[in-house]
């Protein structure tokens, strides 16, 4: 963007002859008809609001805040919603603390988004016989052929990592809205339909309980609710990918809640027991793929042939690698020379992709 590469000259230069013409579209063009153009306009008032930075903006800013809350909003326009939950975001970034006056207009709406159920239908056929509407995805999931729609999706998506842009900002200050955003967030881990979501929700869970520390609104039953959810998901996740980062939103969490020494045995048991399902689980990936492979030789596993198993084989190990990873962490931070640490080595030698390569050599 022009803006935010040219930074100080763009702001002396062209900021006092742009933004005014942005808002005044925003301004003149208010009936419903014009909401597809009000689009852009938003979109660049918001982006130029980050790139000039708060001094050269604050002169503009509580206008465009006021043009964006008188806007015309029909809430069926995923579109519309879309940008306006995406411009509101850049102009908290730009704004900083000045623009917490606002967030009791903001949140309602985010939070409405955010926990969206996802918009489904369901067909007897089966996903090859049916014809894609445009904005719906089909899939199939637990042997049920289902129609999404996208965009609701995109827009819970974008809602969330909303949220996780006015926590990161508002810090003790978001407390207002701490228990709300923890209701959506927690049952977030399990929104299968959108990887998104799920990753911007175990990313939120950590500012969450700092922000609930800070404020002194952290409540046990919040704590509770935290670990809960997180353990259990670890347990029976099959993502290798979301399956780091719930760990790594474990781990955040329990260095903000005081470390293991504050877990309670419930729970400290519990990301054990959920280490040792996973670690089984791994292990067994493996020793099957390596089962396949001495039955029909590397290329052909997992269906592909030739380089293309090679380099599937090689991406698949890499992500759990790095779960493997992430669990030692956690597994140190309980004892560095704790007995699982082993484990974890076990089921790391028995990735297949690395022997081949340990072969090669």
């Amino acid at each position: 963007m022009v803006a935010d590469a040219s930074e100080a000259t763009f702001a002396k230069c062209h900021y006092p002859t742009i933004m005014p013409l942005l808002l005044s579209v925003l301004r003149n063009a208010d009936g419903v008809e014009y909401q597809k153009l009000r689009i852009k306009p938003m979109e660049c008032a918001g982006l130029i609001a980050i790139a000039v930075g708060k001094e050269v903006f604050r002169q503009d800013s509580n206008t465009l805040v006021e043009l964006l809350i008188q806007s015309p909003h029909d809430p069926s326009d995923t579109q519309l919603t879309h940008y306006l939950i995406a411009t509101w975001a850049k102009v908290c970034q730009a704004m900083g603390e000045e623009f917490e006056p606002y967030l009791p207009v903001v949140m309602p709406q985010l939070l409405t988004t955010a926990g969206a159920k996802a918009d489904i239908s369901i067909y007897d056929e089966s996903p090859e016989t049916l014809e894609e509407k445009e904005g719906w995805e089909i899939i199939e999931m637990e042997g049920q052929t289902l129609g999404i729609r996208t965009s609701s999706l995109d827009n819970k998506c974008q809602a969330f990592e909303t949220l996780v842009i006015h926590c990161s900002t508002w810090g003790a200050c978001f407390a207002s809205w701490l228990s709300q955003t923890l209701e959506i967030t927690l049952p977030a881990f399990k929104f299968y339909f959108h990887e998104g979501v799920r990753e911007a929700a175990a990313m939120l869970v950590p500012m969450l309980l700092a922000c609930g520390k800070q404020s002194g609104s952290l409540t046990p039953q919040m704590v509770s609710a935290i670990f809960h959810q997180v353990i259990s998901c670890i347990s029976t996740e099959h993502d290798s990918s979301f399956l780091s980062s719930l760990y790594k939103c474990f781990c955040d969490s329990l260095r903000l809640f005081g470390g293991p020494a504050a877990l309670s045995p419930e729970y400290a048991n519990g990301i054990m027991e959920a280490t040792k399902r996973q670690l089984q689980a791994n292990a067994d990936r493996r020793k099957a793929r390596s089962d396949r492979a001495g039955r029909e030789g590397l290329s052909d596993v997992d269906g592909y042939d030739g380089v293309m198993g090679r380099e599937e084989l090689a991406m698949m190990e890499e992500i759990e690698e790095y779960t493997l990873q992430d669990m030692e962490r956690t597994l140190e931070m309980f004892d560095v020379d704790h007995p699982l640490l082993v484990a974890v080595s076990s089921v790391r030698d028995l990735g297949m992709w690395a022997a081949s390569e340990d072969e090669g050599d």
